[in-house]
């Protein structure tokens, strides 16, 4: 045990703490998760069509990431398991900020403190909020890990001069990979000739010297980045992020300069003060309960044991005044233009880059500087010892709590994702091939994608591989954004047409189906007749409305088994709740099996199960009129439209459809008119 403690508090066990603090912070909850946004396809593309065919799937964006993919899967033996690529992630995380300590402390070597304070920081640096979306990210967490280890090789190389052309050549090649595959780097390859500038002054007298043996040193890592810079700009246009410099350029010098400086201090205040302050705003927290309480205990647990890790194992490090005075000036200067040269590629691509969802994947180009400055700032503010400890495991603590309350948000997204298709699958046993499913918004929308749920959609009703001439066989379209474009127009008879990257999909707008949810409610499909967008929503724009009159139910194949979408990526099929019982219930009403409708709606309410949103009780109301239960019928219309005008509207759509079915004077028609009277319809 005692070895054990020792080991502990010695510098050596440093990766292992940065190892466990990535697990806490992004691990707890990863046998919880699946897929989200881009992860979706980039498996189901690997599942249809091989692995080996990534590098043409990147081909029209970034054409060296293809290549990390192919190497990824072959490591991780083309697991399709979601908790196999989270822990993939963790892996690459970790490596990431090994390779940023290895670098300071190679850069450094004599302030293994304050290198250590940097990499910790950078463990669960809060500005980059979307670590889950795990396999699009190891791939830029090994760039930017490559990017750190090319400085490493190279400050080795010019020290040690023993395997110089070895360490020299292999760090040009791994930096350039690093930034032309991931271009959110392509900022920071700038910083070598200051890295170089530090180095030589120990080496040269004059900074003549330094400057033209930085000079020499860094000419083929500059002449391989203007090249690429030079390609990327005027001979490469990605389909993703094109380059945006001929635009700007195009404003006058002055309107340049303004936009280019406020753009420049935006990033700056938020890589350097908001992504820290955030984790300091409860509000960015849940209240009181069992995840608030939880992120208490696990911020008080890191606190503390960092603090105590923190003072133990310093006695450890080697203290040298000089060279503490040494790094202040250095880090702070090699921080700070970082944090300016970051910006580049963002600049170019004229794209925002802040701590807001999407945009905050950017400041993973900023990590670097944020926590080297920051890391400065602590060594500056006291040198009392204790109060630097405090200060920075309370930076710590609550960054790894802020990552926590995200990680704990993306495992309510996998919950939703699994219950959303599983919904569908229940409302819609199978569908016809060539069939587009629309949506005007969902919730948790900013964290879904048309092309994700394509894949989706595939996976689940696709009954064969991808054709030859890679036409899948359904699509997802959210109606309020660019993917409209793939509707010729909102009407029928129609082409439904979309490229995507190496495969496609052609259908009609004869065969679509337009769905929606509440955040409270279940998914429901929707059309013009049984149940039109009116009877969900107060607010439904010109599109929703012309979706729903080519929104056709008849693609839907009721007689069947519902497929199983995959539960070795989704999870199993949940309990059967009330959206289960809602879901059938709504099919059977669809087919005109109404006593079936009636029976699912009983169980579901004897089973103690009912509806969050009033609208789901529009099947149970049309059920219990077409069955001759008037009364039943008329007691809960009465009850559910009270002051809501959305219920209202679908309540009496329900009666005045049953209205059309009955020959005029018939007993049924005439109850039918007095209730339609009583709920005063129009």
């Amino acid at each position: 045990m005692q070895k054990l403690l020792t080991f502990i508090k010695s510098r050596q066990f440093t990766p292992w703490l940065l190892l466990l603090l990535t697990i806490v912070s992004f691990g707890l909850l990863i046998p919880f998760m699946g897929y989200f946004m881009d992860d979706w396809y980039l498996i189901w593309f690997k599942h249809t069509f091989g692995a080996l065919q990534y590098p043409a799937y990147f081909a029209l964006d970034r054409p060296l990431m293809g290549y990390f993919y192919v190497v990824a899967n072959a490591l991780l033996f083309n697991s399709e398991s979601p908790l196999v690529w989270h822990i993939f992630g963790l892996l690459t995380r970790w490596v990431c900020t090994l390779a940023l300590w290895q670098f300071l402390n190679t850069l450094w070597p004599k302030n293994l403190k304050q290198n250590t304070w940097v990499a910790l920081l950078a463990a669960v640096f809060p500005g980059f909020i979307q670590h889950w979306i795990i396999v699009v990210y190891s791939f830029f967490y090994i760039c930017l890990a490559g990017l750190f280890f090319s400085f490493t090789l190279m400050i080795r190389a010019i020290r040690e001069r023993k395997h110089f052309w070895f360490n020299y050549i292999l760090s040009i090649l791994i930096g350039f990979y690093s930034f032309a595959a991931a271009e959110f780097y392509s900022g920071l390859e700038l910083i070598r000739p200051v890295i170089l500038g530090i180095i030589l002054i120990p080496l040269f007298s004059t900074r003549k010297q330094r400057v033209l043996k930085s000079l020499q040193y860094w000419a083929p890592y500059l002449i391989l980045w203007l090249g690429f810079m030079v390609w990327r700009a005027f001979f490469f246009e990605s389909m993703n992020h094109a380059v945006a410099i001929t635009d700007q350029l195009s404003n006058s010098l002055k309107d340049v300069i303004i936009r280019t400086a406020g753009k420049l201090v935006q990033t700056i205040v938020d890589s350097l003060v908001n992504v820290w302050t955030q984790t300091l705003n409860l509000g960015n927290y849940p209240s009181f309960g069992k995840t608030g309480l939880s992120l208490i205990a696990l911020t008080v647990i890191v606190f503390s044991a960092l603090a105590w890790w923190l003072h133990s194992s310093e006695r450890k490090l080697t203290k040298d005044e000089d060279a503490a005075s040494n790094w202040s000036k250095q880090s702070f200067w090699l921080g700070v233009i970082s944090i300016v040269v970051a910006i580049l590629p963002f600049w170019a691509a004229d794209l925002e880059v802040s701590t807001r969802y999407p945009y905050d994947r950017f400041l993973l180009a900023y990590m670097f500087g944020s926590c080297l400055l920051l890391a400065g700032l602590v060594n500056q503010i006291s040198r009392n010892r204790t109060l630097q400890i405090i200060i920075l495991a309370l930076f710590i603590a609550t960054g790894s709590a802020f990552q926590i309350n995200q990680m704990t948000h993306y495992k309510n997204l996998s919950d939703y994702q699994r219950d959303l298709i599983w919904q569908l699958v229940w409302r819609a046993p199978d569908i016809k091939p060539g069939t587009t499913v629309m949506a005007y918004s969902l919730p948790y929308q900013e964290y879904l994608t048309g092309n994700a749920l394509t894949s989706e959609l595939n996976w689940t009703y696709s009954q064969e591989q991808v054709n030859v001439d890679r036409k899948v066989d359904y699509s997802f379209i959210f109606l309020n954004s660019p993917q409209i474009d793939a509707i010729e127009e909102l009407s029928p008879n129609h082409s439904i047409t979309f490229n995507f990257r190496t495969y496609g999909f052609s259908g009609s707008t004869n065969n679509a189906l337009l769905i929606s949810k509440r955040a409270e409610g279940c998914m429901r499909i929707s059309d013009a007749e049984i149940t039109p967008p009116r009877a969900l929503q107060d607010l439904y724009p010109k599109s929703m409305l012309d979706a729903a009159v080519i929104s056709n139910l008849d693609v839907i194949l009721p007689n069947v088994q519902y497929k199983i979408p995959p539960t070795h990526l989704l999870g199993a099929e949940p309990a059967h709740s009330w959206c289960y019982y809602f879901e059938k219930a709504d099919l059977a009403r669809q087919v005109g099996d109404y006593e079936q409708a009636y029976k699912l709606i009983q169980q579901a309410n004897g089973s103690g199960f009912y509806p969050e949103d009033l609208t789901e009780w529009y099947p149970y109301i049309d059920s219990a009129l077409r069955l001759g239960y008037f009364d039943e019928a008329a007691e809960l219309s009465s009850e559910i439209i009270v002051n809501d005008s959305v219920v209202k509207y679908g309540v009496c759509h329900t009666w005045e459809r049953f209205l059309e079915d009955f020959a005029p004077g018939s007993t049924g028609m005439q109850k039918a008119e007095v209730q339609l009277s009583l709920m005063e319809c129009t």
